[in-house]
């Protein structure tokens, strides 16, 4: 964009708000066109301004407040589920202990019977026949 010379700039030559009075009346113009905010009441004005203000703003309030309250609804909702959620797990926890409990002990036991009829076993086969298991019988 080109600079603009000093000499070039615009220079706007208004009337003052009484000389433009001054002309409007020497014109027969009327002083306050119709639309004009002269003749109004400024605190009047003000007022209606600030009452429409705060009514849109108790209006938003109400609208953000019923908004927040469905959020910490919600929230609590899901807060509810997950410890409905995390109760059910930890009963599926120990519900899979105790079972595996059980297992550990019929594998121990297991165990131990087998370590018992293999001495019976090798106690047989060296001669103490009141180890040896009962004689088979045929069918």
């Amino acid at each position: 964009m080109p600079e603009i010379e000093p000499s070039e700039r615009l220079h706007l030559d208004l009337p003052t708000l009484e000389e433009a009075r001054a002309r409007d009346a020497a014109e027969g113009r009327p002083a306050d066109p119709p639309g004009s905010v002269a003749g109004l009441d400024v605190n009047a004005a003000a007022g209606a301004i600030a009452a429409a203000e705060s009514a849109r703003l108790r209006t938003a309030n109400t609208e953000q407040l019923a908004a927040a309250r469905r959020q910490l609804d919600r929230i609590a909702t899901d807060k509810r589920a997950e410890r409905d959620r995390l109760a059910r797990y930890r009963e599926a926890v120990a519900a899979h202990a105790a079972a595996m409990a059980d297992y550990n002990a019929q594998v121990d036991a297991a165990r131990v019977a087998r370590q018992l009829w293999e001495r019976d076993v090798v106690a047989c086969a060296a001669g103490d026949r009141t180890r040896c298991g009962p004689p088979a019988t045929p069918d």
